[in-house]
Formats: C-alpha cells, structure tokens, sequence
C-alpha cells in the first residue's frame, strides 16, 4: 500500500461530509438550498480534489485529519454563498490553507513570520 495515498478506510467519510457541507453553502443561492443530488455531486468533486492534497500533507508528516479540518475550515470561513459548482475556488481555498500548515517551498523570513503570528493566535 502507498503511504502517501490517501486513508479512504479511517478517514472517507469526515471528508465526505466537510465536502458536502462546503458545497452545500456554496451552492446556497438567496438563502434557498440546492437539490440534494447537486450538493452531492459538487461535493464528491471536492472530495476528489481535497485528497490530491493527502500525499503532500503526509511528506511533512501530517496524517489525512489535517486535510478534513482544512475543507471545514473552508467550508465553515471561506465559502461565499452562490460561488458556484466549480471547483477551482474550492481548491484555491483549500490549497492556501493547506500552504500554511504544510508549505510547498522553503518560507522566506517574511513568510514565516506571517506563520508564526498564525500560530500564536490559533494558540490563543
């Protein structure tokens, strides 16, 4: 088994229901729901993109929990109502707060600064 791959068994169904809820809000419109096949379908698509993110979560030894708290994080702060089924929003969200726990590139001293005034209020 690759151990960078995504844990479908422990971990598939949190990131199911945090992608659902991202696309639920998303495809919230004047404060009426969508279809419950639509949410479905937009969601399953966001969960496919968020487990892209597994492999390198798990290179600076993050497990797949971190990537669930990051999607409701997007969903619970960064979802507009009526963005829309797309998922490029959804994954540029995403991919800036995953970029802050688990940098892709080596953080100039202004960047880590900005990090670690993140990580003192988050301590608060």
């Amino acid at each position: 088994m690759n151990r960078h791959k995504f844990d479908e068994v422990h971990w598939g169904a949190p990131l199911s229901a945090a992608c659902m809820k991202a696309a639920a809000t998303a495809l919230c419109v004047n404060g009426a729901a969508a279809s419950p096949d639509v949410i479905e379908t937009v969601g399953e698509r966001f969960a496919e993109c968020a487990r892209c993110y597994s492999p390198r979560l798990k290179l600076v030894g993050l497990d797949d929990s971190v990537l669930v708290s990051a999607v409701h994080f997007v969903a619970d702060m960064l979802t507009p109502d009526d963005v829309g089924s797309g998922e490029q929003w959804f994954e540029a969200s995403l991919d800036a707060v995953l970029e802050i726990a688990a940098p892709s590139a080596q953080l100039t001293p202004e960047a880590s600064r900005f990090v670690a005034t993140v990580a003192r209020q988050l301590a608060r």
